[in-house]
């Protein structure tokens, strides 16, 4: 990792997670004026990318956010960008990325449709983000309250583009019997938002089975997936248990 006097939000959050003296370097209420390096970037390895994520998104529920000179920021990352994390959400404004991760300009790479629907267009913007800028993460962030998938979970036509509506009844079907429109407050972990977080997990396979670059990243260890389920009234982020048997909602970790 490269050394600088005033370490970037990805090496600070980093360091500090591993607890390896970032504080040292920069004091608590000192903010943050320089983008990551592609060096403070690379040395991540994927599940440690996840890492920052998580943790960042505590800071930003906790309201413990680092401290950040934004138009210095800006300035200093004119000349281009090496993001962490690549995520792909639905277009609700609601939905901060990248502000509910506590991570800064040029941090994370945004694809935005109806639904988290993996259009063409934003399956494109993932293998850039991967195979040209480098992220570490593949994220799908889903959350409750989203008419689109409400519509589209109750049949209705054309509420979401292709393949959207294909994939809504996927979930349903994987979930089990039929449920009431989505939405609901994740705490409850009703099923309506098992069948989104079902959804969500489905979304993520379909990418990968889409783009063989981002297979190949994946498969080599280049590249990590996350599957999010973003709280609409909290902006907390909870974690899909990849590992277990049935879709279920894993603490906020």
């Amino acid at each position: 990792m490269s050394t600088t006097a005033t370490p970037s939000v990805l090496a600070c959050a980093f360091l500090a997670l591993l607890a390896a003296g970032c504080g040292a370097a920069r004091s608590a209420d000192e903010p943050i004026t320089d983008p990551p390096t592609a060096d403070e970037r690379d040395a991540l390895e994927p599940f440690r990318a996840l890492e920052v994520l998580k943790e960042g998104n505590r800071r930003f529920v906790s309201g413990d956010e680092l401290p950040r000179d934004w138009k210095a920021l800006v300035e200093n990352c004119a000349e281009g960008a090496h993001p962490l994390a690549a995520v792909l959400t639905t277009t609700d404004a609601r939905v901060l990325v990248p502000r509910a991760f506590d991570l800064g300009v040029g941090d994370v790479v945004q694809a935005r449709t109806l639904g988290a629907v993996p259009t063409d267009g934003a399956v494109a913007a993932l293998e850039r983000a991967v195979v040209v800028d480098g992220a570490k993460e593949i994220v799908v962030l889903v959350h409750g309250d989203c008419s689109e998938l409400h519509d589209a979970y109750l049949g209705v036509a054309d509420a979401l583009p292709a393949p959207g509506a294909a994939l809504v009844l996927d979930a349903k079907r994987a979930v089990g019997p039929d449920v009431q429109p989505l939405g609901g407050p994740l705490s409850e972990a009703s099923l309506e938002d098992v069948v989104t977080i079902e959804l969500g997990k489905r979304i993520l396979r379909h990418v990968l089975e889409r783009s063989a670059p981002l297979r190949e990243a994946v498969d080599g260890g280049r590249v990590g997936t996350a599957d999010g389920y973003y709280q609409i009234t909290t902006g907390a982020s909870a974690w899909v248990d990849a590992g277990a048997g049935a879709p279920v909602v894993a603490t906020q970790d």
